[in-house]
């Protein structure tokens, strides 16, 4: 195992494409919520990720092979139903079944959840701009990648 980033943190480069692809929805996309400015931009998405998982089911006879599965959640935040939903089909049509170009990974096509939640609830913790109501969608996503072992040098 080298020192590359390919090699040792695909979960952030996974997250860091995806978040370049919804960024193409014209919304504002954070991974971080901590990150959020008081007026965000309406709708706006939050990109979070875990830590992946080795694919291989022969690893332990055979060493690590490099492929990784990592699961995303992309929570919806909007200041009416119709625009959590709108914004929430955004993401899936950008996402679901694209195929990402990731320095260092051979990345296959991202897969949508359907089992997320597809009805917006309402998140009583916060209010909006003018004291309204914030809706919220949650859609998982699933990546993997494997090392491209022609970019891999070390």
């Amino acid at each position: 195992m080298g020192t590359s980033q390919a090699e040792l943190e695909p979960e952030i480069l996974h997250t860091e494409a995806l978040r370049g692809r919804l960024a193409d929805a014209g919304f504002p996309v954070y991974t971080d919520p901590d990150g959020i400015p008081a007026e965000p931009g309406w709708p706006y998405y939050v990109l979070w990720a875990a830590a992946g998982e080795p694919l291989a089911a022969d690893e332990r006879m055979r060493g690590y092979s490099g492929v990784i599965l990592t699961r995303h959640q992309v929570t919806i935040a909007a200041l009416t139903a119709f625009d959590c939903v709108g914004a929430a089909a955004r993401a899936r049509n950008l996402l679901h079944r694209w195929q990402p170009d990731i320095t260092g990974r051979r990345a296959g096509d991202v897969s949508h959840d359907p089992g997320g939640n597809t009805v917006p609830t309402i998140d009583l913790s916060v209010t909006g701009p003018l004291g309204q109501r914030i809706y919220l969608v949650f859609q998982y996503f699933t990546l993997a990648s494997d090392l491209d072992l022609a970019f891999i040098t070390d």
